[in-house]
């Protein structure tokens, strides 16, 4: 077995960072990042880490312990990522209807590719509910007044709900918990952090 020692600290002892000179907001911009790299671009993820298995050395560099609970996303899952990454964080704060209609269509074909919707669903159903997240992704993201789901596209959801073609695959599970924990490390590192989810 090979054991490599590396000094490092917890993320979480906000005390010792600052006695080192870490910058608290630096590091949960860069937590956040790996996290980010890991889905959409290496496509491995460390589905654990807590903050016990990720610490920060003296120099500011992230270090990862505990490799027991890994996986890989497949190359149609990561695309899928990408798609919504792209639907909700490109384009304007205020989109056109053309531009809405756009990042929609893109959201939708990552929700397909992540496996989250069956490909037999109602698409013009799956489209209105696309463009009501990206909107109100947008407007909270921007201060402004969301919408009620329940109002603007709650029929569609229930069809779909009805219909049996939302789906919650096994791997978002460990991606989930990965992000909680990430969001968390951040939410502590950085008294204006600004989670990726706060718009959903």
């Amino acid at each position: 077995m090979l054991v490599i020692d590396m000094q490092s600290m917890k993320l979480t002892d906000t005390e010792k960072l600052k006695a080192s000179g870490l910058d608290g907001p630096t590091l949960a911009k860069q937590v956040v990042d790996i996290f980010l790299t890991q889905l959409l671009r290496s496509g491995v993820l460390h589905c654990d880490p807590h903050p016990g298995n990720m610490c920060v050395d003296a120099k500011g560099r992230l270090v990862f312990y505990d490799f027991g609970m890994v996986d890989t996303l497949e190359p149609k899952v990561q695309q899928g990522l990408r798609n919504a990454a792209f639907a909700l964080f490109g384009g304007s704060a205020s989109p056109s209807t053309a531009e809405l209609r756009e990042a929609a269509s893109q959201l939708v074909e990552g929700l397909l590719d992540m496996g989250f919707v069956d490909k037999a669903t109602d698409r013009m159903a799956l489209q209105k509910v696309g463009a009501f997240v990206v909107k109100n992704f947008k407007d909270s993201a921007a201060g402004r007044a969301t919408e009620d789901v329940t109002e603007k596209v709650g029929a569609e959801l229930q069809g779909m709900v009805d219909d049996g073609v939302i789906k919650f695959p096994s791997i978002f599970t460990f991606v989930g918990r990965a992000f909680a924990s990430v969001d968390g490390i951040g939410r502590g590192l950085d008294p204006k952090y600004v989670s990726p989810s706060d718009g959903l």
